[in-house]
This record gives structure tokens, sequence and C-alpha cells, in this order.
């Protein structure tokens, strides 16, 4: 299922991927991809909230995961929360301070506030 969610996603069937990482999530919970790519897509379809709902279940399970931070960040900005995105991105930059994703996302979320 894991999988079929990926392939979905790439197909363009967003909304029956989300489907599919809801069933894998069902089975296990704590599968960080299937939350990960969950997360990108809902972002794909304009539900950031959720997706940072979706990035938070993974970062509990896993706090130091980079990416979801970095793409947490992105969906935080997306709502027009600058403040929380810098966070995420700030904490990224503490696990890896050379993390080039992130801190291209830190240049451009301070660009979008002013």
């Amino acid at each position: 299922m894991f999988n079929k969610g990926g392939i979905l996603g790439k197909m363009g069937k967003y909304h029956e991927a989300i489907r599919s990482y809801n069933e894998v999530l069902k089975i296990n919970p704590n599968d960080i991809e299937a939350w990960y790519n969950k997360g990108n897509i809902l972002i794909e379809v304009g539900k950031y909230q959720e997706a940072i709902e979706s990035f938070d279940n993974l970062l509990k399970i896993n706090p130091n995961e980079i990416d979801a931070l970095i793409d947490k960040g992105s969906a935080l900005v997306k709502l027009g929360k600058y403040q929380e995105a810098l966070k995420c991105i700030n904490k990224a930059l503490e696990l890896d301070p050379d993390f080039e994703p992130a801190l291209k996302a830190k240049e451009e979320i301070i660009k979008a506030k002013t």
C-alpha cells in the first residue's frame, strides 16, 4: 500500500494517494515515510493545515527529521505563519547548520516576510 500511495501521487491522483497512506497509517501509525509523503501530497492539494498535522505526527516519532521540519515550515509559510516557519527551519539548522535546503528555505521565508 505504501508504494501504491507513491505511484498514485506521481500519477496526480492525490486524493487516492492520501487514502492509501491513511490505510498504511492505520496498520502502522509509526510509519515515518507514510506521514512524510502524506504531508507533501497534502501540500500539493493546498491542505496546508492537514499537512502540518501530518508532519507533526512524524515529528512526534522522530523530532530530528530535517526534511519534515523544512516541509512543515513550507506549509506554515503558505498559511502566512512566518515566525512558526522560521522556528522549524532554525531547528533543522541546529541539527545540520550546513544543510542547503534549510538555508535556502530560511532565506525564502525572510524574503516572504518583508
